[in-house]
C-alpha cells in the first residue's frame, strides 16, 4: 500500500507504476483510459478542515494564491469556485516565503491542519470542503 500524496499517485498511475490508485476526477479526464469503481471517492457536503485557502484580506482582494504543488484537483475546484465568483487571481506554485498582502496560499492534507492550528490569529481561512 502507498500513501503519497494525490497528484503523486496521479503521475505513477500514469507511468504504469501502479495498478490501481484513488486519483482525482482531473487525472481520469486528462487520460480517460481508466475505469471508475463506484461508490469509493474521498469527498465532503461541508467543511473538512485540510483543505484550505490561507490569507490576509478578504478573498476577493487576493491578487495571488499560491498552489500546493499536491493539491492539483483543490487547485482545479479552487478556479472553478472563484470565476463563479468574478474572481481571477494570479495562481502560482507555493513557495517557502510567508504569505504577504494580497496573496493566499492553498494547502491540503496534514500542512493545511498545521497552518490552521498554529496560525488561527494571522490569517483568514477559506475551507474548500
Amino acid at each position: 500500500m502507498d500513501f503519497d500524496h494525490p497528484s503523486a499517485l496521479c503521475q505513477r498511475l500514469a507511468k504504469g507504476e501502479l495498478d490501481v490508485a484513488l486519483v482525482s476526477s482531473f487525472e481520469f479526464l486528462r487520460n480517460p483510459i481508466y475505469r471508475i469503481v463506484d461508490h469509493i471517492s474521498i469527498s465532503s457536503s461541508g467543511p473538512v478542515y485540510s483543505v484550505l485557502v490561507a490569507h490576509h484580506e478578504d478573498i476577493s482582494e487576493v491578487e495571488e494564491i499560491e498552489l500546493d504543488p499536491a493539491a492539483e484537483t483543490s487547485g482545479n475546484l479552487l478556479r472553478c469556485l472563484l470565476a463563479e465568483r468574478n474572481l481571477a487571481p494570479r495562481f502560482s506554485r507555493a513557495s517557502a516565503s510567508a504569505i504577504g498582502a494580497r496573496r493566499g496560499r492553498l494547502s491540503i492534507g496534514d500542512q493545511a491542519i498545521r497552518v490552521r492550528q498554529g496560525h488561527a490569529g494571522d490569517f483568514r481561512f477559506c475551507d474548500r470542503g
